[in-house]
């Protein structure tokens, strides 16, 4: 139950009961072999209750929420599963082989086209954001004058 406190009165409100899991997963594989080396989950559970009326801005709260835990979680696993996969190819090196190829020059494949393709989205983003800005204003000037 949740108490509302309005004009002098109280009244009480049932919650609505929100219940947000997230499950993560992260997955390293051999594609030539096809074997799986290691995999770090992470996951997150919260549990809360919202009046009707703020039933959304609290879900999606809740879901940034168990988000950002499961993320975090995953994180952890995933540290704990490269140190293990680190100590297993230390311990037993000829169970691992590890290549590079002759074009692999230490990077993505992140090249010049790659970079200007994404500073032209951040360009179009901040665009927008200034839009909706001004927008926001003038609705809100809007409204002073009624």
């Amino acid at each position: 139950m949740n108490m509302k406190f309005s004009k002098g009165r109280l009244y009480l409100v049932a919650g609505e009961k929100n219940d947000t899991s997230t499950m993560m997963d992260t997955a390293v594989y051999d594609i030539q072999s096809k074997k799986m080396l290691f995999r770090a989950p992470g996951t997150s559970s919260v549990r809360s209750r919202s009046t009707p009326v703020n039933l959304s801005e609290e879900l999606r709260d809740d879901s940034v929420k168990s988000f950002n835990e499961a993320t975090d979680a995953m994180i952890i696993n995933l540290d704990m599963q490269l140190a293990r996969f680190r100590e297993k190819i230390k311990s037993n090196p000829q169970q691992v082989k590890i290549v590079k190829r002759a074009s692999y020059s230490g990077g993505g494949v992140f090249g010049l086209f790659d970079l200007a393709i994404m500073l032209l989205l951040i360009l179009a983003v901040l665009i927008r954001n200034q839009f909706k800005a001004v927008d926001a204003t003038r609705l809100n000037t809007a409204k002073l004058y009624y």
